[in-house]
């Protein structure tokens, strides 16, 4: 019996641990978030399509090649709030980057939607059909993370606050937007 127990256990632990695949959200309509939740927008820059990005936090999740096309995409969530880190990018079935500690961390603040940054990855195959990362790099890009979403969910936006939470700071969002309700006041 205990055997039984003890397996029943280890199935529970494993399952716990993988991570939720998710994708973006589509549709311009604010939803009632938890007390503890907030958005995550995140751009992802490639100039080939990704398999997928593990982001581990406080919920473990998942982005899949439906939201990793080529090109440039954003990509809006809503996400339990805490810290995170962009784990691993999987170029392809058999490719993938592991990423370093410290540039890849970022914070999801209750009941506002933060910007993290654009996931930048150019990417080659050479004549033995590796895989290889020419540019990989989160950079910030807050104007057109501001215009984006001033054009795709204006709803959203009216009624939270857009900062950046990636690495290190830029005050530039909550300056716009203060900026933007100064003259709507006017």
């Amino acid at each position: 019996m205990k055997l039984f127990t003890y397996g029943l256990w280890l199935i529970t632990a494993l399952l716990a641990g993988c991570a939720s695949t998710v994708s973006s959200i589509k549709e311009d309509k604010d939803i009632n978030l938890d007390v503890d939740a907030g958005y995550l927008l995140l751009g992802v820059d490639t100039n080939q399509g990704l398999q997928s990005i593990d982001i581990d936090g406080p919920k473990d999740i998942r982005l899949t090649s439906a939201d990793l096309r080529s090109g440039t995409q954003y990509i809006l969530i809503d996400l339990a709030a805490g810290d995170y880190r962009i784990e691993e990018i999987k170029l392809n079935r058999y490719w993938y980057i592991e990423l370093e500690e410290g540039h890849w961390d970022f914070t999801i603040r209750p009941g506002g939607i933060s910007y993290v940054g654009h996931v930048e990855v150019q990417t080659r195959s050479n004549f033995w059909l590796a895989q290889l990362t020419d540019d990989l790099k989160l950079a910030n890009r807050s104007t057109e993370a501001l215009v984006f979403m001033e054009e795709k969910f204006p709803s959203i936006l009216q009624n939270r606050e857009l900062r950046y939470d990636g690495p290190g700071t830029d005050p530039f969002l909550q300056r716009m937007q203060a900026q933007q309700e100064v003259a709507a006041n006017e």
